[in-house]
């Protein structure tokens, strides 16, 4: 190993390598290099975390794994093959979520240094902000296809993996998915979320029947048509309200006639009590009689009804309760669901006429039309790198219908399947059904492999990117451990040689933290603009805290009164959940104190509130300094920082501390997103230094565009498909809900 022979390397540095203790966190491409460089290099003490196990796919790049071992964990495959290399090496492997609450603050202030090669978003924050708050250095690594980056991340000195915003996620109106498709990544979106309707955890938002209430299925002669209907309902009303008022002095002279006649009756009463009683006993033997006919009726009127369900629930669509119990009473026969999903539902969407004014209409396919296809199934279904016909596409359906149903069924409880592009039945189910759909909208049909690589976000991911990135990553290692910091500045590795001939391009200086950042700011706190009477606290946990801001336990209190909101304890504010923010007094002004224990990270949280249009965002984060001010604070206290609310959570001798390990509360929610690398790049084709702009240019953060970049829409509205990975193709499978701000244009998103 280089660092056990003399000469190779500095004495000081060569002692340095010895001693020091690193953490690599992913086993992926470039994870497999990185292990592999440091054990060559002569590191001894290493661990590393991986959560993933090893897929077919991973073995072309990935040097560390065999055949052999597919299946297996990646972090203990590498801890072994890396041993190899150096038996004299220790080694700790550990098969987890880096997110879980076992890997805090004091973990990795166990390490020198820390070396990133991951392949989600969520996952590098939680890593970014573990490395802040325990003052470890970080070295950043990402490719995509040809091009990769090194970053250096350290307190004070470099901006943080959060300080820049990330390039816009792709992503497409709930419409434009159930009803008017043009592209086949709509029918991709559409066809995953038939599987999770029918088999997965299914959103509400992921609903496939056609939208009754999109805007551009009316048109203005439709409103004219409601406006007229609601003023005739009002004259109505109104009438109604007349005719009420006339009636009741009727009826006050109609009651005062009823007393008198009531005074009468109670006297002829009396007299006839006598011949009443002899007359119930004889009417009570006739309703004994009576009774038992209408026994014997109503058991003939039940058989009646009982049969009438029945011929009901021979229609699948009469008494379906939702598409999944449907489809259970269906008993999932191909047939019907085939001409519920590509017949019927396309017809109905065909009888909103406006919206096909200025597009091509769909054309609704029935099973009985289709012809047959020659051949087995498995055998069309293994070309992953044609186009299926529309035959092939129907039997495959029917097929993988029969084999995920079958799953479904033999789950236990509340279990659901789960989707992943690497589940043959899953995979197929998805291509044929989003082919099946392209072919009824006149969208062009795509491979199983195109349709593969679109639903599971897989960016190309090439061996020698890879290895390059890799050995700058330890490279920059070195330097860390000599605290030679202006020698880690950022290192960019692309396909062509910019305008100075230079393959890998260095950056100038380091890039300053960026002073508006919600991460690494000394008092970080953001405008939260958000419309109180629409979104409920889960959503500000789930869509907001979790999905936006990237916490993973959040507990939340309001700044002035201390009630709690949000608690990571187990059910301590779960009826909490389903109530508005308005309910809970969270209107304009409020200040909100979120505190993330397990990344021993706070935030203040103003709110803004606003009015949100069917159509428009329900929240957005702002994270300018001078817009932090609550409307309802006076002038004097303007130019001072928001006060936080010191943390409910303490150390056991009752001082907050930063070394406060993780909170074993509550599982971390790790929420995996598709991610990026940053280049910037000018006009000359030379990477420009991205040091935050002044608040007076262009891409200056501002109430109107977050730094963060963060801009979401209520799950209700928006639908997601990732469209970009990191270097690994096994993760991300999951849509998600949001829609993000514009970035600059000249944003490269690269992994």
């Amino acid at each position: 190993m280089a660092a056990s022979i003399d000469g190779v390397l500095p004495k000081s540095l060569q002692e340095l390598v010895k001693s020091s203790k690193v953490l690599v966190v992913g086993a992926g491409g470039i994870g497999c290099e990185v292990l592999k460089n440091l054990v060559l290099s002569g590191f001894l003490d290493i661990e590393i975390i991986d959560l993933d196990t090893i897929d077919l796919s991973n073995l072309n790049r990935q040097f560390l794994f065999h055949r052999e071992h597919v299946g297996k964990s990646k972090a203990n495959v590498a801890r072994e093959s890396a041993l190899s290399f150096n038996p004299d090496a220790k080694i700790i492997a550990h098969h987890d979520s880096v997110t879980s609450a076992d890997y805090g603050v004091n973990f990795f202030k166990k390490f020198n240094v820390v070396l990133s090669a991951l392949d989600n978003r969520a996952a590098r924050n939680h890593v970014n902000r573990m490395c802040l708050n325990a003052d470890v250095p970080l070295i950043e690594s990402g490719t995509s296809g040809y091009n990769g980056q090194v970053e250096f991340i350290k307190r004070g000195l470099t901006q943080c993996y959060e300080c820049t915003p990330k390039e816009k996620q792709r992503s497409f109106p709930g419409c434009t998915i159930r009803n008017t498709p043009s592209e086949p990544i709509h029918c991709i979106v559409w066809a995953k979320h038939l599987f999770n309707q029918l088999f997965g955890e299914s959103q509400e938002d992921e609903d496939i029947s056609p939208d009754a209430a999109d805007p551009d299925a009316k048109d203005k002669e439709d409103d004219a048509k409601e406006d007229e209907a609601n003023e005739n309902k009002t004259n109505e009303n109104e009438v109604s309200v007349n005719k009420a008022n006339d009636n009741e002095a009727k009826e006050n002279e109609a009651n005062e006639n009823e007393t008198k006649q009531n005074e009468v009756s109670v006297n002829k009463a009396n007299d006839n009590e006598a011949k009443e009683n002899e007359a119930n006993e004889n009417e009570a033997k006739e309703n004994e009689a009576n009774e038992n006919k209408a026994n014997e009726k109503g058991a003939n009127e039940g058989d009646v009804k009982e049969q009438k369900k029945e011929d009901k629930e021979d229609d699948g669509n009469i008494v379906r309760i939702n598409t999944r119990q449907w489809a259970k009473d269906c008993e999932y026969d191909p047939t019907k669901l085939f001409n519920k999903f590509f017949n019927e539902d396309i017809n109905y969407l065909l009888r909103m006429s406006n919206l096909w004014k200025s597009r091509k209409a769909p054309t609704p396919i029935e099973w009985s039309s289709l012809q047959p296809v020659e051949g087995e199934v498995s055998e069309y279904g293994k070309q992953h790198h044609r186009i299926w016909s529309i035959g092939e596409c129907s039997q495959i359906f029917a097929n993988t219908l029969k084999d995920l149903s079958s799953a479904f069924l033999n789950l236990k409880g509340d279990d659901t399947l789960v989707w992943d592009k690497d589940d043959q039945p899953a995979m197929d189910f998805v291509s044929a059904c989003a082919n099946i759909r392209s072919h009824i909208f006149d969208i062009e049909k795509k491979s199983r492999f195109e349709i593969k690589s679109m639903a599971g976000n897989i960016i190309p991911a090439i061996a020698t990117t890879n290895a390059i990135t890799a050995g700058l990553s330890v490279m920059r290692a070195f330097n860390v451990l000599q605290a030679k910091w202006e020698d880690c500045k950022s290192v960019y590795a692309r396909l062509r040689t910019n305008g100075r001939n230079q393959f890998l391009v260095p950056d100038l200086f380091f890039p300053p933290p960026n002073p508006n950042c919600y991460v690494c700011a000394s008092d970080p706190a953001i405008i939260l603009k958000v419309d109180t009477k629409r979104v409920t606290i889960k959503d500000l946990r789930d869509e907001v805290l979790i999905k936006t801001l990237n916490m993973v336990d959040p507990d939340v209190t309001v700044d002035r009164t201390g009630s709690i909101l949000l608690s990571s304890e187990e059910g301590e504010t779960t009826e909490n959940e389903g109530k508005l923010l308005s309910e809970m007094s969270v209107v304009d002004g409020v200040i909100l104190a979120c505190d993330d224990f397990h990344q021993n990270y706070n935030l203040s949280i103003i709110i803004n509130h606003f009015d949100a249009d069917r159509d428009d965002n329900l929240f957005e984060v702002v994270a300018d300094k001078s817009q932090l001010q609550p409307k309802d604070e006076n002038k004097e206290s303007e130019d001072k920082p928001v006060e936080k609310k010191p943390s409910r959570k303490r150390s056991a001798n009752g001082n907050e501390s930063p070394d406060d390990g993780p909170s074993t509360s509550k599982r971390s929610r790790p929420d995996p997103e598709e991610d990026d690398c940053m280049v910037i790049e000018d006009d000359d084709d030379d990477v420009v230094i991205t040091t935050p702009p002044d608040n007076d240019t262009e891409s200056s953060p501002s109430a109107k565009e977050p730094a963060a970049g963060c801009k979401r829409k209520a799950s209700t509205d928006i639908t997601e498909i990732l469209d970009s990975s990191d270097e690994e193709d096994d993760d991300n499978t999951q849509p998600k809900k949001t829609k993000l701000d514009d970035t600059p244009s000249e944003v490269i998103n690269i992994d």
